[in-house]
């Protein structure tokens, strides 16, 4: 389409460029894949003269991150219109453009590669040395930010926080978590603060999604004023 956005992008060993956001249908907006070669140009002999557009549903869906999963294949992650609020979305890709599960080698996730949750928009994404994928953003389940896990076959890990999701409760309201990293061994790190209040925090968590309390002893560290 001719309206739309890039908002995340890699640069692949071959120096080609993958970039990720929505596009339009001529209805409403859908995932967006591209794939440029090292001179600029559209690669076409990615998915369909350079281009993988994706619709997760039939309303509106963006895609805000894109993550390498090491094997060539990749995820682009966003939120998907349900018609009353925003989910959870996450597609995976063959290195070819094509949806997981729809090449020649097996990627089986969610269905037909496309995974969805109710509850918010995801901002941020990080890789586990496990291969499950790290979430965070804004939910409408709570007034907190979240963090879930998702296995590599593409559901909530039920081994993480229970149920797979988790709040952070920065300040009373319009909490969001926007970045996470993860750590050699597996635990990882997680940035987000409250806009209403002013706070900035920092979260640090175990493998399995326990407060780490070998950071500050209570494992995390919240400041009431913006840096």
């Amino acid at each position: 389409g001719s309206d739309g956005a890039l908002y995340s992008l890699k640069i692949e060993s071959n120096r080609a460029t993958l970039a990720a956001g929505y596009t339009h249908n001529g209805s409403n907006f859908d995932f967006a894949v591209i794939r440029l070669t090292s001179s600029g140009a559209l690669d076409t002999t990615f998915f369909t003269a350079g281009a993988a557009i994706t619709p997760i549903g039939s309303q509106t869906d963006i895609a805000y991150a894109l993550i390498d999963y090491g094997d060539q294949s990749f995820f682009i992650i966003g939120e998907a219109n349900n018609g009353a609020d925003m989910d959870f979305a996450i597609a995976r890709f063959n290195p070819d453009g094509t949806l997981a599960g729809s090449g020649t080698l097996d990627r089986a996730f969610g269905t037909n590669g496309i995974a969805r949750f109710a509850g918010g928009t995801v901002v941020h994404s990080t890789l586990q040395t496990d291969g499950k994928l790290i979430l965070g953003g804004e939910t409408s389940l709570d007034t907190s930010g979240y963090i879930a896990r998702v296995t590599t076959g593409g559901h909530l890990d039920t081994s993480f926080k229970a149920s797979g999701l988790g709040f952070l409760n920065v300040g009373p309201t319009n909490d969001a978590t926007v970045a996470s990293t993860v750590r050699t061994d597996g635990s990882f790190l997680v940035v987000g603060g409250a806009a209403d209040v002013g706070a900035l925090a920092v979260y640090a968590y175990t493998i399995d999604g326990n407060l780490d309390t070998s950071f500050l002893t209570t494992g995390y560290r919240v400041e009431l004023e913006s840096i």
